[in-house]
């Protein structure tokens, strides 16, 4: 699910130390992930389940 969302900065948040932007662009490069959740649906014991699992 969601495997193209990406994490955005859309109000340019920044503080004293750093830009958010520039901390999700290193987080990024760091981890080859473009978001901190991986979401997915499936099945357990033929039960429809979905998950997201935050991987920061």
């Amino acid at each position: 699910m969601d495997e193209d969302m990406i994490s955005l900065d859309p109000i340019e948040f920044q503080s004293e130390e750093e830009i958010y932007k520039d901390r999700i662009d290193f987080c990024q490069r760091k981890t080859g992930l473009t978001e901190a959740i991986q979401t997915c649906t499936g099945q357990l014991n033929g039960i429809p389940i979905a998950i997201g699992v935050m991987d920061f």
